[in-house]
């Protein structure tokens, strides 16, 4: 009985050993890495805020002549011809710039197993089962810029003037000038909202500058402060 009982018990030993030995194990080190990958899209083509939008452009300039001038013999040129130059520029743009949507660089080092049945354990086309496993690494690390906050604006461009002016001919001619009015071309901010900086500025009435309308001066209030928390 004692005979029977040490057979039986080598018998499953051999058999455990057989079975344990049907696999060996495959060990990869993957040092994966990535860089400059981006938070809101594809990396290289996320969406994007920078952009610039002209909302309107009137421009243009004018000449025009009118009047009488006729030549008499003996006396010359008589008569009166005026001379108008207009200039006029009035436009406006909006846009955004400096906004970042944010990126992630990731080190994720592994170190991957796996456990795959032996060659002449399975029979052609039956079903294996392959263990896999994973440990990682030291040295991952795991680094975000947050999306930086741009700058929003809308600004006026504007400029006029107007120059009027007589020819006045009684046999000799002298130009008069009647009227001469001149804005240079220039532009300002309806509204500036930078994210970066936390500045605001907007146009703001001037009482020291003449004349005192809101396009013409060239002071900017201060408002507010934009303070972002990371």
């Amino acid at each position: 009985m004692i005979k029977k009982a040490i057979y039986i018990l080598s018998l499953w030993l051999c058999s455990f050993q057989w079975v344990t030995a049907q696999t060996y194990t495959i060990t990869h080190d993957v040092p994966w890495h990535t860089e400059n990958q981006n938070m809101w899209g594809p990396n290289g083509s996320p969406f994007n805020l920078n952009f610039s939008y002209e909302l309107f452009h009137v421009e243009f300039d004018s000449s025009l002549s009118f009047g009488f001038m006729e030549s008499i013999p003996f006396i010359g040129n008589v008569g009166a011809m005026f001379n108008m130059n207009l200039h006029l520029l009035l436009a406006s743009e909006f846009g955004m710039y400096g906004w970042t949507t944010g990126w992630i660089d990731i080190d994720y080092p592994v170190r991957i197993k796996y456990e795959i049945p032996n060659n002449y354990t399975f029979n052609p086309g039956e079903i294996v089962t392959i263990q896999t496993d994973y440990e990682v690494l030291p040295g991952w690390e795991l680094f975000s810029q947050f999306p930086q906050a741009g700058v929003v604006y809308l600004d006026l461009e504007y400029g006029f003037g107007i120059n009027l002016n007589a020819d006045v001919c009684i046999g000799g001619c002298t130009n008069i000038p009647i009227m001469n009015i001149n804005v240079p071309d220039d532009s300002i901010a309806i509204f500036y909202l930078n994210g970066q900086t936390g500045e605001v500025a907007y146009p703001c009435y001037d009482p020291n500058s003449f004349p005192h309308l809101l396009f013409a001066t060239t002071v900017f209030c201060q408002l507010l402060s934009i303070i972002y928390l990371e």
